[in-house]
């Protein structure tokens, strides 16, 4: 009688495959999960500026807070990888303020500033992973991130 030692090794490679997979999985969820609650934070700071209950600042922090919870990294259909990330095109053009900012007479310099970085920031993250997921995930996400809350904290600066 043989043992087909082979077989069994195949079955511990397989495990050992789907565990790593369910690992990955878990970790990306996690990170998606962290870029939601920078966004949270982000659209909470936009929310406390002034004039933004009623007017085009409230719906940018809705917008912020939308575009970093819905982030995808599996939405890759555009040419050359470079995909929606999961933010449709209506959500990114809510994000563009370019018009928009210069007319905010309530808002400082600085404040300004913190607003175009947090929007460049939160159209930049789902371009980024749309294009590179595995690294994006792995690393930049987090940093993007850091970066999400330091623009925050601009208008503090002096």
């Amino acid at each position: 009688m043989t043992t087909d030692y082979t077989a069994h090794a195949d079955l511990d490679h397989e495990d050992t495959d789907a565990a790593a997979a369910l690992d990955m999985e878990a970790a990306a969820a996690a990170e998606l999960d962290a870029a939601a609650e920078a966004g949270h934070r982000a659209a909470t700071w936009l929310r406390a500026l002034p004039g933004s209950a009623d007017g085009w600042v409230g719906d940018l922090a809705d917008a912020v807070e939308e575009a970093m919870s819905s982030l995808d990294p599996d939405d890759r259909d555009d040419v050359a990888a470079w995909g929606l990330g999961g933010v449709a095109e209506g959500l990114r053009e809510r994000l563009d303020v370019t018009y928009t900012l210069a007319g905010a007479d309530w808002l400082t310099a600085q404040q300004k500033a913190a607003v175009l970085a947090v929007t460049g920031c939160v159209l930049a993250i789902p371009k980024t992973l749309a294009n590179d997921p595995q690294t994006t995930l792995d690393h930049d996400l987090a940093v993007l991130c850091d970066v999400l809350d330091a623009a925050t904290r601009l208008d503090q600066c002096r």
